[in-house]
């Protein structure tokens, strides 16, 4: 385990005593993963507006050509993080960005064929590798749409 590591394990266990203990203090409203640093928040979504996610997707039709995946970091300031996207088991893109502050938002994009149907997974990466969180959604087949009317 890493310095990093031990260091926020203790932290966890720190926070820990201090919720069982009933000390009030700010440490109450702080998850453990937000304590040790993580993701927050992770999502796949048609669109980002203003560096926030329109919507949260658990499938997709194949009648739509690209998806977002967002992800809100805390306590993960100075790191590297990555997105890893994975279909049938391959690695199909990684992007990586600089995390700036204790929360950060970050977003990639994956263009997609319409024959790669099925679960699609993101990884997100700590700076060492690890992984962070993971995501999933289902690429769909689109049901062809109804006529406005039948010819008679």
């Amino acid at each position: 385990m890493s310095v990093r590591g031990r260091i926020s394990s203790v932290a966890g266990a720190l926070l820990l005593s201090t919720t069982l203990l009933g000390g009030a203090s700010y440490a109450e409203d702080m998850s453990t993963h937000e304590a040790m640093g993580g993701v927050a928040r992770g999502m796949f979504t048609t669109a980002i507006v203003d560096r926030e996610p329109q919507d949260d997707l658990a499938s997709l039709a194949n009648d739509q050509l690209s998806v977002f995946f967002f992800s809100e970091m805390t306590n993960m300031a100075g790191q590297r993080v990555t997105h890893r996207w994975e279909y049938n088991g391959q690695v199909m893109a990684e992007v990586s960005f600089a995390v700036g502050g204790d929360r950060w938002r970050a977003h990639s994009s994956k263009n997609l064929q319409p024959i790669w149907l099925g679960e699609w997974t993101v990884r997100v990466l700590d700076g060492d590798m690890n992984v962070v969180s993971t995501h999933n959604f289902n690429y769909t087949a689109a049901t062809s749409p109804m006529p406005a009317s039948i010819p008679k």
